[in-house]
């Protein structure tokens, strides 16, 4: 027996055993990476989807507040407390309502919203709503279609900038 042979086959298989297990760490922590990666990856995804869905709620609520708005401003300002009928004074009422149900719907969005938004999208959201708020009691005290027609020009400004700034934030460019 050749001992020199048998220690250089049992050195070569322990060298290839060594090698195998290298190669197998080395590879199982690649995969470990790659998942820590892909998870990351769908995390980002899913949160990306999750805000786009909330700041499509605010800009929903928004249309909605905007026409309820100018629905009870013009109410408003045909409106004579003197000449009242019970229909009018319904009518009234109910658009009363209507807002004051949309403008919590619209709260609601913007509270989700502030959840994942950064700084300057919350900003302009509270800025857009508190014009809503505003103008629906500035709009009556002036009685002005002057007035209402400059506020609407401010209002789509103000909703491009929050829509661009939300579009910003997603990663989107346009």
């Amino acid at each position: 027996m050749d001992w020199a042979s048998v220690v250089a086959a049992a050195i070569a298989g322990a060298v290839g055993v060594g090698g195998t297990i290298a190669g197998a760490r080395i590879a199982s922590k690649s995969a470990i990476r790659d998942l820590q990666l892909s998870i990351s990856a769908e995390n980002d995804r899913a949160n990306r989807a999750e805000k786009r869905r909330i700041y499509a709620g605010c800009i929903a609520a928004f249309s909605d507040m905007s026409t309820a708005v100018l629905e009870f401003v013009n109410l408003r300002l045909n409106y004579d407390a003197a000449t009242a009928t019970v229909e009018s004074i319904e009518a009234h009422i109910e658009t009363n309502v209507k807002l004051a149900k949309i403008r919590d719907v619209m709260n609601t969005r913007i509270s989700e919203a502030d959840l994942v938004a950064p700084e300057e999208i919350r900003h302009l959201l509270n800025r857009l709503a508190t014009a809503y708020m505003n103008f629906s009691i500035e709009a009556h005290q002036r009685k002005s279609a002057t007035y209402v027609n400059d506020w609407l020009g401010e209002e789509a400004e103000r909703r491009v900038d929050l829509i661009q700034a939300m579009r910003a934030d997603l990663g989107e460019t346009s």
